[in-house]
């Protein structure tokens, strides 16, 4: 929008300068001819090309180029006059029309493309997962951030270990035998989550990954597991936190083989061959060649 608006300033700059210019051609014209009467010259030179209004006498020549004189330049300032009022009539038009044009136009174009990048990282999901649903999928989020704060809660390692890729349990398994060991446990109670949302997708080395911003309110401290002493925070406050939380499944294909250069496969049903697509699904027999989908369970989760 600002380049567009740059560019009528310097129309309207450029415009300004050329009603500031005097429009007097017709009266130069008419300043030469006086001069070349008042020079004396021939009544042949009157008659010559370079005066045509000329073809009597020296005398009446002057008469009429005086005549001409001030009625060019009477012509000039009526065609000056004119000129300013069109060119201030086409500049309103462009600073009243054409910029709210352009600021309608960024608007359009704001919203087109925050659209579009919704719209994209839906559609490349739903290549690999032509059944995915947006809303389930939350759900889906949700259910397993509440897993996981209650499992930790708990110190419930076996929870933990079902809904957490290998990686991530060796790590919370080893902070949670941490609060077994000093006899503390770290409540987090009354969750309420108040905002979940996709923000990325990859598919990789035979991987899904989804990550996703959870805000949520909830209370969170931590006690003495024996006496159930307070020993950090403030049990009767409501924390507001913000996540960042990854999702992960493996991803493959049933045992067929690409072939990089013509970028087909052969189907292990019913032995078709196939052009690689998104969909990955045999165009003879139907079969999806996208299988061994896990669960999708948790690979990371960290404050925002």
């Amino acid at each position: 929008m600002k380049r567009g608006y740059y560019k009528y300033l310097k129309v309207l700059f450029a415009l300004i300068i050329v009603c500031c210019m005097p429009i007097s051609t017709k009266a130069d014209i008419g300043n030469n001819n006086r001069y070349d009467d008042n020079s004396g010259s021939s009544s042949s030179s009157s008659g010559s090309s370079s005066s045509p209004s000329s073809g009597s006498s020296s005398s009446s020549s002057s008469g009429r180029s005086t005549g001409s004189s001030y009625g060019s330049t009477t012509s000039g300032l009526d065609g000056s006059f004119f000129a300013f009022l069109l060119v201030a009539g086409v500049v309103c038009f462009i600073l009243f029309g054409g910029m709210s044009a352009i600021t309608a136009s960024g608007d359009q174009n704001e919203s087109s493309t925050a659209g579009a990048k919704k719209k994209s990282l839906l559609d490349i999901i739903k290549d690999n997962n032509p059944e995915f649903v947006e809303e389930d999928f939350i759900a889906l989020a949700k259910g397993i951030f509440l897993r996981s704060q209650y499992a930790w809660s708990n110190r419930d390692l076996e929870e933990l270990s079902e809904i957490e890729t290998e990686d991530l349990y060796k790590q919370h398994a080893v902070l949670v035998k941490d609060y077994i060991k000093n006899n503390k446990i770290n409540v987090v109670e009354k969750i309420l989550i108040k905002n979940c949302s996709i923000y990325s997708y990859k598919c990789a080395n035979n991987k899904e990954t989804i990550k996703l911003r959870i805000t949520a309110m909830m209370k969170d401290y931590v006690i003495d597991a024996s006496s159930k002493e307070v020993l950090e925070s403030d049990p009767s406050k409501d924390w507001t936190l913000k996540y960042e939380m990854t999702l992960e499944r493996e991803f493959g294909y049933d045992g067929i083989n690409i072939d990089k250069e013509h970028e087909t496969y052969q189907c292990p049903s019913c032995g078709g061959t196939n052009k690689v697509s998104n969909d990955m699904v045999c165009e003879y027999c139907g079969k999806d060649m996208k299988v061994n989908k896990s669960d999708w369970l948790l690979d990371d989760i960290h404050s925002a």
